[in-house]
Order: C-alpha cells, then structure tokens, then sequence
C-alpha cells in the first residue's frame, strides 16, 4: 500500500507497475528454459541409471510443480491486478 499525495506520484507508481509488468515475458521464458534444463538433467539421469540429484543447485525436479504453480498465479494476479482495483469502486 501506498500514500501519494499528487497525481505525479500516481502516475509514477502506475509507470513503474507497468514498466515491472514489461519484464515478465522475459522472466518467464528464462523460468522456462530453468524448468526444461532441469527436466532434461533428471530424464538423462533416469536414462542412464545416474543419482538424480545434483550437488551444484538446490533446484529439484519434485519441487517444480509447486514452483510453476507459484510462478504462474503470480504472472497471473500481476496482470490482473489492474483489472481487480479498478473494480472495486464500481
């Protein structure tokens, strides 16, 4: 929450918000390579009969899911908050 005072400071949060929402394409095709490299580590090592942990990262393959359900409703609720506030004084 924020107390602003001018409309300059308003406009100034809604240029920021927007220019943070300009990033979110990039953020996530770069969530999604993450994702499709740690898949592709774990198929190789069930293929080959390797441990499937690696001892460089702590990103684990049984944790994606709850990071992707994560990632998504935050993209999502990002670029439905607009809609969501301007609602609420209707």
């Amino acid at each position: 929450m924020f107390i602003v005072h001018t409309t300059e400071e308003i406009q100034g949060l809604i240029d920021a918000h927007e220019q943070f929402k300009s990033t979110l394409g990039e953020a996530d095709r770069e969530f999604q390579g993450i994702m499709s490299l740690s898949n592709e580590a774990s198929h190789l090592a069930t293929q080959y009969g390797l441990m499937n942990e690696n001892p460089y990262t702590t990103l684990q393959v049984g944790t994606t899911p709850c990071w992707r359900r994560s990632w998504s409703e935050f993209v999502v609720f990002i670029l439905l908050a607009p809609c969501l506030v301007s609602g609420r004084d209707d």
